[in-house]
C-alpha cells in the first residue's frame, strides 16, 4: 500500500522549492517521496497521480517489492515491469527505481521514479520477434544447403568466406568453423594461378555465370567440378567431388584403348549389336571374314549380311535367345563363308544392359571351331558304332548260345536213338563253333589293332588262295541261291604273304558280298596283273550296295549299315577292319566303291607280286543252286517261329522230350500260314525275324480269330528294357532274353 502525505508543507523543509517546481512537477516521469517508517506519500506529482488514476495508495507488487528490497538493503532498487490497470492506457508498461533520498532522526524518505516503458517493450519484442524468424530462416537455408548434394561456399567482395554448407565442408575435408571467415587465397593457396583462380575471377569480372573441372592439388588431391555464380555482394559456388567419375573415365579410355587394341589384332569374331539385331560394331577379323567394309556393315542384321537365310535365322533366333533372358550364353553356330564353305563357330553372346538395367543388345566372340567340331562328331559317331557293336556283339553270342543251351539240356533228359543223339550233338558243334569264330574275329581285330600279328610270310600262289576262299563261302552261297563268277590270275600269281591272313582278307569280303546280296544274287572275283609289279583281285555284288555317306568309314572298326530287327545279314562288324589291316600288312591296299543304296559294290584288293608270271586263263565254276531244307511241322500245340533253325528246331525237340506238341519254322509267311491252321495254345516268337519283325508278328496273332487268347511268348537276343516295353505293348504275355534257362519257360508253360 502506498503511504499517504498528511502535511504537504514539510516537503520544504528537506528539498529547495525551486527544484520540486522544476524537476518534480513538469517530469513525464511519475515520481512520488514516501516518509518512512510511517510509509506516507510526502509528494506525487501528477503523472503519478494518473498512474493510479487519482488514487496515490493503488495496490502494486513491483513498487511495494521494490521499496522492500530498499529498506533493507539501503540502497536503491529496482522496480519491476508492470501494468497499471487505473492508468490510461491498461496495456502501458511501467519500470522505474527507488532509491534513498534522505534521512531527518528517524524519518526515512524513499524517492519513487517511475517510467512509461510501452514503446521500449514494443520495440523489443518486434527486435525479438525479427530475431526468431531470421534465425527461422537462417535455420531454412542451413538446412537447404545441407540438402544439397553439391557443396556451397559463398564469398564476399574480398574472397573472404561468408558462407560454407556443411556438405562443402565434407568434401574439402576442413571444419566449417575453420572456414568461416578465412580468404580463400589463404586457405587454399594451390588454387592460385589455377583454373579455379581463372574461373572465380572471370564469373566476378563479367557477372556470368563460369563452369569447369580442374584439379585441386595436395593436401586434398581431388578433382572438383564448379559452377560459379556471380552476386552482387561477392560470389557463390556450387562443387562436387568428381575424382571417381574422372577415374572411372581415365579407366574407360585407356580399357576401350586395350579392347580396340585387341579386337583390332584378335583372329576372333568380335561384334555387338542392337534389341533390333542390328550390328553396332565389327572388328577387322569379322570385316575380313565377310569381306566387307565397317561402313557397309553398320546398322544390316545378319539377314542382310549372311547369304543363307536358314543359317542367318537361326543366328538371329539364338541372339534373341540372349537378349529376352538377359543371361550369357554360348552356341555352336554353322555359317555359310562368301568362298561357299560352310563353317562352324562357337559363340559366346553377352547382353549388355543401359543405365536403368534394361536389356539393348549384346556382345558377341566367335571362335571357328570347324575341325574340331568335325572330330567331336567322328568321336560321338565312332561311339555310336561301338554301342551298336557291342549290342551286336550280345546279340550274336547270344544267338549261338540258345541252340548249345537247348541240345546240352536235351541231352540230359532224351532217351531217343543215337541219331537224335548225334543231331543234338552237330547243332552244339556248329553253333560253338560259330562262338569260336566271333571270339577268333574279336582277337584278330584287338592284335591287328595293337600291331602283335606276325605274319608268316612265304611265296605263295594267290590263285590257290582265292580257290580256297570262295570254298569257304560255297555252301553259304548255295543256301542263298548265288551264282558265282571266278577268274583266276591267269597262269598265276606269286605273292610273298601269309596264306592263312590272305585266304581270311578274301573269305571276309566274300561272306559280306553273299550276306548283303538277296536271294538269287550275282556274285564275281576276277584277278589279274595290272602290271608286272601288281596283281588286283575285285569282288563285286549286285546285292543292297553302301551309301555315299557310309563309303569313307566302310572299313573303319565298329562300322555297319543301317541296323534292323531281323539281323539276317548278322556279323559284328570286324571283317572289313580286319581286311584293311591285313591287307596293309601285306604292303597293299583295299578300296570299295558302290553306285549307292540298291547298286551292289566292289571290293579291290591290290598286293604286290613277287614275280612275273606267263598268263594263262583259268575258269572258275558256277554256284549251284541248293534250295535249303525246311523243318515241315510236326505236331500242333506249340508253335516256335524263329529264322534261326538250329534255335528253332532244337527248342522244339526239347518241348517234344517233355511230351509236349511243338513245331517249328524259320520263317514269317510260313508261320503265318500254320498258325491259322493249326490255332496253337502257345507261340514262342522270336523278335529279330526277316521280313516281319516279332513285334508286328505278336500283333496280327492278336487280331487272328481263335488265336486272340494265344499265350504270346517272346524269345530274342534283344534284352534292354525298352525291348520289353515294346513287346509287352505288342501283346506278348512273356519275355524271355536269349539264351533262356528252359526251367525257365517251362514253369511257364506249365503255369498256362
Amino acid at each position: 500500500m502506498a503511504p499517504t502525505i498528511s502535511h504537504p508543507s514539510d516537503i520544504s523543509s528537506i528539498l529547495p522549492a525551486a527544484v520540486l517546481a522544476g524537476a518534480l512537477d513538469t517530469a513525464e516521469a511519475a515520481i512520488a517521496i514516501v516518509s518512512l517508517p510511517a510509509r506516507r506519500f510526502v509528494f506525487a506529482n501528477a503523472a503519478f497521480d494518473a498512474l493510479g488514476g487519482g488514487k496515490r495508495d493503488f495496490a502494486c507488487d513491483a513498487i511495494d517489492n521494490a521499496v522492500a528490497e530498499a529498506l533493507l538493503s539501503g540502497q536503491s532498487a529496482r522496480i519491476a515491469r508492470f501494468h497499471a490497470p487505473a492508468s490510461a492506457d491498461p496495456e502501458a508498461v511501467w519500470e522505474g527505481e527507488v532509491t534513498n533520498a534522505g534521512q531527518d532522526g528517524a524519518t526515512r524518505l524513499l524517492l519513487l521514479c517511475i517510467r512509461n516503458v510501452t514503446h521500449t517493450v514494443r520495440a523489443e519484442r518486434a527486435l525479438a520477434r525479427s530475431e526468431e524468424a531470421l534465425l527461422r530462416t537462417n535455420s531454412k537455408l542451413r538446412e537447404t544447403l545441407d540438402s544439397i548434394t553439391d557443396g556451397v561456399l559463398v564469398m564476399d567482395q574480398h574472397w573472404r568466406v561468408a558462407l560454407v554448407s556443411t556438405r562443402a565442408a565434407a568434401i574439402i575435408g576442413i571444419p566449417a568453423e575453420k572456414l568461416m571467415g578465412g580468404i580463400v587465397w589463404e586457405l587454399f593457396p594451390g588454387g592460385i594461378g589455377t583454373r579455379f583462380d581463372a574461373g572465380y575471377r572471370e564469373a566476378v569480372a563479367t557477372g556470368v555465370p563460369v563452369h569447369f573441372e580442374e584439379y585441386l592439388p595436395a593436401p586434398l588431391d581431388m578433382w572438383l567440378e564448379c559452377h560459379c555464380y556471380p552476386t552482387a555482394d561477392g560470389l557463390t559456388v556450387y562443387f562436387r567431388n568428381v575424382s571417381a567419375r574422372r577415374l572411372a573415365e581415365e579407366s574407360a579410355r585407356e580399357n576401350t584403348a586395350i579392347l580396340r587394341a585387341i579386337s583390332n589384332t584378335s583372329d576372333d569374331v568380335m561384334f555387338a549389336k542392337d534389341r533390333q539385331g542390328r550390328m553396332r560394331f565389327a572388328n577387322p577379323a569379322t570385316l575380313a571374314l565377310i569381306g566387307r567394309s565397317l561402313a557397309d556393315v553398320l546398322g544390316k542384321t545378319d539377314a542382310e549380311l549372311l547369304n543363307d537365310p536358314k543359317a542367318a535365322a537361326a543366328v538371329m533366333h539364338n541372339d534373341q535367345l540372349v537378349m529376352n533372358s538377359g543371361e550369357s550364353a554360348e552356341y555352336e553356330e554353322l555359317v555359310p563363308m562368301p568362298d561357299g564353305t560352310d563353317k562352324v563357330w562357337l559363340s559366346r553372346k553377352i547382353p549388355y544392359l543401359d543405365d536403368q538395367g534394361a536389356v539393348i543388345g549384346l556382345l558377341g566372340v566367335s571362335r571357328e571351331i570347324t575341325q574340331r567340331a568335325r572330330k567331336e562328331q567322328d568321336l560321338e559317331a565312332q561311339s555310336m558304332r561301338k554301342d551298336e557293336f557291342l549290342a551286336m556283339l550280345a546279340h550274336e553270342l547270344r544267338n549261338p548260345l540258345a541252340p548249345i543251351m537247348h541240345g546240352a539240356q536235351m541231352l540230359d533228359k532224351v532217351a531217343g536213338t543215337e541219331e537224335r543223339v548225334r543231331g543234338i550233338s552237330r547243332i552244339i558243334t556248329r553253333q560253338a563253333s560259330h562262338m569260336a569264330a566271333l571270339v577268333d574275329d574279336l582277337l584278330d581285330v584287338s592284335r591287328l589293332q595293337r600291331g602283335m600279328v606276325t605274319l608268316d610270310r612265304a611265296p605263295t600262289d594267290i590263285n590257290a588262295v582265292l580257290a580256297h576262299a570262295i570254298e569257304q563261302v560255297r555252301a553259304l552261297a548255295d543256301a542263298r541261291h548265288h551264282g558265282l563268277q571266278v577268274t583266276l590270275a591267269p597262269g598265276g600269281a606269286q605273292v610273298f604273304g601269309d596264306r592263312t591272313r590272305l585266304i581270311q582278307a578274301v573269305a571276309n569280303i566274300l561272306v559280306n558280298a553273299v550276306n548283303f546280296t538277296p536271294p538269287g544274287g550275282r556274285l564275281a572275283l576276277h584277278a589279274a596283273r595290272i602290271d608286272a609289279h601288281t596283281l588286283q583281285i575285285d569282288i563285286t555284288d549286285n546285292g543292297v550296295g553302301i551309301d555315299a555317306t557310309l563309303l569313307p568309314q566302310v572299313f573303319d572298326l565298329f562300322t555297319q549299315s543301317a541296323r534292323s530287327l531281323d539281323r539276317t545279314m548278322g556279323g559284328l562288324g570286324l571283317g572289313l577292319p580286319l581286311v584293311r589291316s591285313i591287307v596293309q600288312l601285306h604292303d597293299g591296299h583295299v578300296t570299295a566303291r558302290s553306285g549307292g543304296i540298291g547298286q551292289g559294290s566292289t571290293f579291290t584288293i591290290m598286293l604286290p607280286l613277287m614275280e612275273a608270271t606267263s598268263p594263262a586263263d583259268a575258269a572258275a565254276p558256277s554256284a549251284a543252286a541248293v534250295a535249303p531244307p525246311v523243318r515241315p511241322p510236326q505236331r500242333p500245340g506249340i508253335l516256335i517261329v524263329d529264322d534261326n533253325a538250329d534255335a528253332a528246331d532244337s527248342l522244339a525237340d526239347w518241348l517234344m522230350s517233355t511230351g509236349r506238341q511243338a513245331t517249328s519254322v524259320h520263317d514269317v509267311t510260313r508261320a503265318m500260314a500254320l498258325a491259322s491252321q493249326m490255332l496253337p495254345g502257345t507261340l514262342i516268337l522270336d523278335i529279330g525275324l526277316p521280313g516281319m519283325d516279332g513285334y508286328a508278328l505278336a500283333q496280327w496273332v492278336r487280331r487272328q480269330p481263335g488265336l486272340e487268347n494265344a499265350t504270346l511268348i517272346a524269345l530274342s537276343g534283344y534284352g534292354q528294357q525298352v525291348d520289353r516295353d515294346r513287346g509287352m505293348a505288342a501283346g506278348f504275355d512273356h519275355y524271355l532274353v536269349k539264351p533262356a534257362e528252359l526251367a525257365q519257360l517251362e514253369t511257364i508253360l506249365n503255369g498256362q
